[in-house]
C-alpha cells in the first residue's frame, strides 16, 4: 500500500536521494500544480488529481577505457559540469539506444575513433548537475580497443591525451564513477 503525506509547497526545493532538486511545477497531463508527497518512503512530486507522479530515476551513461600500448585515452571536458577537467570518454544514452550503441556513438563523437569492446568493467552510481539540477546517474564502463577512425577531440571534448596506465592518478578524474571504474579496471587486469 502506498503511504502518502502532504509535505510542503511545490515551489520549494526538496531532498530526493539526499540531493536538492528544483521542483517541476505542473502536471504534464492535466496542468494542475504538483505537490510533494511521501510515496513508499520517498518524497515525490505528484499530481493532486492522481494523473502523474514524477520519479527521479537515474539517467544511464556508457563510457570507455580506450587502451593502446599500456596507455589510457583521457578527454578534457569542454562543458560544465567540470569544464577543463579530465574524464573517461563517454556520455548519456539517447532514447531507445542500447548501451553498446551509446558507447560507439559517444566515442566517435568525442574522439573520432571507432572501437570494439574487449570487456565490460562494471556499473557505478554517480550524480550529474545540469542547469542547477542534480540527478542520479547509472554509469556503465567498458574496456575497448581502437579499430579505426582518426583521433580528434570534438563535441564535448577540448583535448585528448594518452597517459600510461600506471601513471594515471585517479584523483584527476572529475567523476567519482570514473575513479571507481578505474580502480575496478586495475583490479581485474
Amino acid at each position: 500500500m502506498i503511504q502518502k503525506k502532504l509535505l510542503k509547497s511545490f515551489y520549494e526545493p526538496f531532498y530526493c536521494h539526499k540531493q536538492i532538486m528544483k521542483s517541476y511545477r505542473y502536471c504534464p497531463f492535466c496542468g494542475q500544480k504538483l505537490i510533494q508527497l511521501v510515496d513508499e518512503g520517498k518524497v515525490r512530486l505528484t499530481c493532486p488529481g492522481g494523473d502523474y507522479t514524477f520519479f527521479k530515476n537515474p539517467r544511464p551513461t556508457a563510457s570507455a577505457f580506450i587502451i593502446k600500448n599500456d596507455e589510457i585515452l583521457l578527454a578534457k571536458r569542454r562543458i560544465d559540469p567540470f569544464a577543463g577537467g579530465w574524464d573517461i570518454p563517454g556520455g548519456f544514452m539517447e532514447e531507445y539506444e542500447s548501451p553498446v550503441d551509446t558507447l560507439k556513438r559517444e566515442i566517435k563523437e568525442e574522439t573520432g575513433l571507432l572501437i570494439e569492446i574487449i570487456r565490460f568493467v562494471g556499473i557505478f552510481m554517480d550524480t550529474y548537475t545540469y542547469k542547477d539540477e542534480t540527478f542520479p546517474t547509472v554509469n556503465l564502463f567498458y574496456e575497448v580497443k581502437i579499430i579505426g577512425g582518426s583521433e580528434s577531440p570534438s563535441s564535448d571534448v577540448s583535448q585528448l591525451e594518452w597517459i600510461k596506465c600506471n601513471n594515471l592518478q585517479e584523483d584527476i578524474l572529475v567523476f567519482n564513477s570514473a575513479r571507481e571504474a578505474l580502480r575496478e579496471l586495475r583490479r581485474t587486469i
